[in-house]
């Protein structure tokens, strides 16, 4: 090989690593700021479909409290404290606050369960400039749990975790940690971030931008989560053993139900105490549709319906009192009601375990002492 030949492929080799190095850092220069506005602060919504605290405070007090997470404080609650049942942790979706899941509050509450939930770091009433990431729940979720599993008052008690997207996977990564679960729910959830970060970029660049962010997806995760930066929901699900109900519709359009959900990877998945629910009713089959009343969703579309018409009306821009005159007319209860078959068959999942750890406490309980031998 000549001298020049070989200077022709050094100069080769530098020119594609310099070509490289700038696709890299122009890639990075686009792709954290798109990050970053992915997972901006969101503050507690002025107008919304939620239900209101307010209108059900009296019938289902709460305490509410705070714990650090990192490097914010996160506002945290807890209801049914005279319950005895099991504790049931509700973890909302991406960009939501602990009273998004009232109405499965109610529920676990009425069933006799102890209920605490969270505002995530960056979310409604907690501090953070931002989310941060979608691992950042995970690590919320992960100081509630410690401090709950060193509070008396839950002590001896199952603990269970349901979870609606983000809030889904936080719960499924969770069951193999060191923390006492006695089972999950996770509904709409996605299997890891680096996956569902990378779908919602195709879906918006195209399917080339997906998979050349990638990589970059994976350098943003891991510069602010490090190590657990890209837990995988299904080897979690498999090295816990611990039993879980996952489901997922099947025209989810936030979490693709064939490729980026926990779901998808089924065959995957070898805990035999894993269930699984594909929601295909029609309406019922989208990403937040899956566990409300048929009802509910059609008194949705209709209020979206009123919402797109007041937007013609005032040219894209409605002013704040018929916005304010829309809400108050609005009926909130009907637009939030719950799928009574999809919350019995969670309600049950629990209650089977909860009934075998009451056996077993039982069993212990009344136990003879063992018997020490003579020295």
């Amino acid at each position: 090989m000549t001298r020049s030949l070989i200077r022709k492929i050094i100069i080769a080799v530098l020119t594609v690593l310099i070509v490289l190095a700038i696709f890299s850092a122009v890639a990075m220069i686009y792709i954290f700021p798109q990050l970053d506005g992915l997972f901006a602060r969101v503050d507690k919504p002025q107008f919304s479909t939620y239900l209101r605290y307010s209108d059900y405070e009296l019938s289902y007090p709460r305490t509410v409290f705070e714990l650090e997470s990192g490097k914010n404080i996160i506002k945290c609650y807890s209801y049914g404290e005279d319950k005895t049942g099991g504790v049931v942790i509700l973890c909302p979706g991406l960009s939501a606050g602990g009273d998004s899941m009232l109405p499965e509050m109610m529920r676990f509450v009425n069933a006799g369960y102890s209920v605490l939930t969270f505002d995530p770091t960056g979310t409604w009433d907690s501090e953070g400039d931002s989310i941060i990431g979608l691992t950042q729940e995970y690590l919320d979720l992960d100081c509630l749990l410690t401090w709950a599993e060193a509070q008396e008052k839950f002590e001896d008690r199952s603990i269970y975790l349901y979870g609606f997207s983000s809030g889904g996977y936080a719960a499924a990564a969770m069951l193999s940690s060191d923390h006492y679960i006695t089972a999950a729910a996770a509904v709409s959830a996605f299997e890891n971030p680096e996956d569902i970060i990378a779908e919602w970029t195709q879906s918006s660049l195209g399917i080339l931008a997906g998979q050349v962010a990638k990589p970059y997806i994976f350098l943003y995760n891991f510069f602010k989560f490090g190590t657990k930066c890209n837990i995988s929901a299904v080897d979690s699900i498999n090295e816990s053993g611990l039993p879980i109900f996952i489901a997922h519709g099947n025209n989810d359009g936030t979490v693709s139900y064939g490729s980026s959900s926990i779901i998808s990877h089924q065959s995957e998945i070898t805990n035999p105490l894993a269930m699984f629910k594909t929601c295909d009713s029609p309406v019922q089959n989208d990403h937040g549709t899956v566990f409300l009343s048929k009802g509910s969703v059609e008194a949705r579309m209709r209020f979206q319906q009123e919402i797109n018409s007041l937007s013609s009306q005032y040219g894209g821009m409605i002013p704040g009192e018929a916005m304010q005159e829309l809400y108050n007319s609005s009926d909130l209860e009907r637009m939030n009601r719950l799928d009574d078959d999809f919350m019995n068959q969670v309600l049950d999942f629990f209650d089977m375990y909860q009934r075998e750890e009451d056996l077993i406490k039982e069993l212990l309980k009344n136990a003879p002492p063992a018997e020490t031998s003579a020295e």
